[in-house]
C-alpha cells in the first residue's frame, strides 16, 4: 500500500499548499487578478512561496503515488485534502473545528477505505494512443473552454466556481498525464524526454496552477475549492477506465452496492466538508486585516 501512503502524503501537503496561497491570493483586490502581475505580487509573500514549495512537495509525491499505483485507487484518494485542511484551518484562523465536520471527516475516511479496499483495481497499461488522447483532449476541452470564457465576465463567488471547475478539470488530465510520464521513466529519461506527454504535462500543470490562484483570489475556498477537488478525481478515474483500461474488481451484487455508495458518501462528504472549509477561510479572511497593495 506503498501508494495509499504516498497518496496521503501528498493530499497534506496540498492542503497546506492551499491554505497558504488562498490565505495570500485572497488580499488581493479585483484589479490585481486575472495577470502576470497577480503573480509578481504573490512571489514576494513568503507564506505564499511556503505554499508554493508545500505544493512542489505534493506533486512530487503524488506523481510517485501514481507511479507505483494505479489511478482509479489513487485518485479518490486526492479528497483527503480536506481531512487535512480541517485541523490547518482551524490552526490559521483560529475557528473550532465543529463536531459534525469532524464527523463528515470519518463518513469520508470510511468511504475511501471501501473504495481502495473493494475496488481492487486492475493494472490496466501504462500509456494510450496519440489520437485517444486527444479525443479526451476534445471532450474536456469543452466544459473547460466554457468556464473560462464565461468567467471572465463573473466576479466574486461565481467567478471563482467556475475557474475552480476549469482547474479541477486540468488537474484531473493532469494525473493522467503524469501517469504516463512516470511509466515511461521505464525506458529512461532520453526517451521520456521524446515524447510529446512530458511537455504537455508541463504547460498543463502551469495553466492548472495559474487557474488555481485565480480562482482562490476571486473568492473564498467554499466556492472554487468542491470544484478543483471533486472535478480532479472524478476526471482522472474516467480517463484511467477510459485510456488505460483500469477496472474496479469487484465479484458479487452486494460489493458492487458498496463500491457505488462508498463512491456516492464520498462524493456528498467532499461537497460538505469544502463548505465547511471555505467557511474557515472567510472567519480567517473577516479577521485578518488585507494587506496593503503593492
Amino acid at each position: 500500500m506503498l501508494a495509499v501512503g504516498l497518496a496521503l502524503l501528498s493530499s497534506f501537503l496540498f492542503a497546506l499548499a492551499a491554505a497558504l496561497q488562498q490565505r495570500e491570493a485572497a488580499t488581493l483586490r479585483d484589479d490585481q487578478a486575472g495577470s502576470i502581475r497577480m503573480l509578481l505580487l504573490l512571489v514576494r509573500r513568503p507564506l505564499w512561496l511556503g505554499g508554493v514549495a508545500a505544493d512542489a512537495g505534493a506533486f512530487l509525491t503524488w506523481a510517485a503515488a501514481l507511479a507505483v499505483g494505479r489511478m482509479v485507487v489513487v485518485q479518490p484518494l486526492i479528497v483527503t485534502v480536506l481531512l487535512f485542511a480541517l485541523p490547518l484551518s482551524g490552526r490559521l484562523t483560529g475557528r473550532r473545528v465543529h463536531r459534525a465536520d469532524w464527523g463528515w471527516a470519518v463518513v469520508l475516511t470510511v468511504a475511501l477505505a471501501v473504495i481502495v479496499v473493494i475496488g481492487d483495481a486492475s493494472n490496466g497499461k501504462d500509456t494510450a494512443a496519440t489520437s485517444e488522447w486527444l479525443v479526451a483532449a476534445a471532450i474536456l476541452g469543452v466544459p473547460f473552454t466554457v468556464a473560462v470564457v464565461v468567467a471572465g465576465s463573473r466576479k466574486g463567488a461565481t467567478r471563482a466556481l467556475l475557474l475552480g471547475i476549469a482547474a479541477g478539470t486540468l488537474f484531473g488530465f493532469n494525473d493522467a498525464l503524469i501517469t504516463t510520464v512516470t511509466k515511461s521513466l521505464d525506458d529512461g529519461v532520453v526517451m521520456m524526454l521524446k515524447g510529446w506527454p512530458v511537455y504537455a504535462l508541463v504547460v498543463v500543470v502551469t495553466v492548472g496552477t495559474y487557474l488555481q490562484q485565480a480562482s482562490y483570489q476571486a473568492g473564498a475556498l467554499q466556492a472554487s475549492l468542491p470544484a478543483i477537488t471533486g472535478l480532479e478525481p472524478v476526471v482522472g478515474m474516467i480517463l484511467g477506465l477510459t485510456l488505460f483500461d483500469e477496472r474496479f474488481r469487484v465479484h458479487g451484487p452486494l460489493a458492487v452496492s458498496a463500491l457505488l455508495c462508498a463512491l456516492i458518501v464520498a462524493g456528498v462528504s467532499v461537497v460538505v466538508l469544502a463548505r465547511a472549509q471555505g467557511r474557515a477561510d472567510a472567519i480567517g479572511a473577516a479577521i485578518e486585516p488585507a494587506a496593503e497593495p503593492a
